[in-house]
Order: structure tokens, then sequence, then C-alpha cells
């Protein structure tokens, strides 16, 4: 349903609210794996540690992640910083205000969607994705 789509940094970035790992986004050039995630969330707990190696592994080769997450349930900033510390997150984590993942129709977490120059190429289930895709999506 979003497939297809063009997405604009311009219009995204004024709905994050606060960068928990520094970074930017930048959606018009290259490849990005954006990821709706939420600290209480065990498919995210599970997730995580595999997306910091697909970053060690693909980040150099120009594979930009983003962690999006809404705080919802109560959660805290402090909160969101403990869960970035316990996993040793590398990648830039968002807090962001509720458009974005309606923008990419995330209905369920952990959702991910892959960017590239500015199209969203693919939109699913975090775990659906495999390690085997980055190298053909990177070339």
């Amino acid at each position: 349903e979003v497939v297809g789509d063009k997405v604009q940094s311009s219009k995204i970035s004024p709905h994050i609210e606060q960068w928990y790992v520094d970074g930017q986004l930048n959606l018009e050039e290259g490849l990005t794996l954006l990821v709706f995630w939420e600290r209480w969330c065990p498919h995210c707990k599970k997730e995580m540690p595999k997306l910091n190696k697909t970053f060690e592994a693909y980040g150099s080769r120009g594979l930009k992640i983003v962690g999006l997450t809404r705080m919802t349930r109560g959660g805290t900033d402090a909160e969101a910083k403990e869960f970035i510390q316990d996993y040793g997150i590398q990648f830039p984590i968002a807090k962001e205000s509720g458009d974005i993942a309606k923008l990419f129709h995330v209905r369920g977490i952990p959702t991910a969607a892959v960017v590239r120059d500015g199209v969203i190429i693919w939109r699913g289930n975090l775990s659906d994705l495999s390690e085997t895709i980055w190298p053909s999506w990177l070339e």
C-alpha cells in the first residue's frame, strides 16, 4: 500500500521530536531502513541485536538505519535511553509524533520500511527482512 510512494525528508523531519542517538534523516539519497519500535515490545527486543549486526555489516557500504518510536504506554525519555544503552544501539534513534508511523501505515511493531533514493521499496514486519537482501539492494 505504500511501496512505490515518494517520501521527502523535509516533510518527515518536522515530526521528529527528539533524537536519542544523534542522526539526521536523508531519505533522498541512498538506502535507508526505517524501523518503528517501542521499548516494551518483546519482538523489538528480539530484533535489536540483529539490527546492530546489520548496521555493522552494511553501514560502511551505505546502509542507513533510523529507529523511530512514539514512546507509547507511558514510556519516558529515560526509559528509551536505557533501552538504547542496554541494547548497545549505534544507529540513529528518534522519538516521533506518530505522524511518520501514519504515513508509513504502521499498524503493528516492529514494522520496517526501506527507502531508496526517496522511494519506498519495501514495507513489512522487521522479522521478514533477510540478511541476504542487503547486498542486492545496496548495488
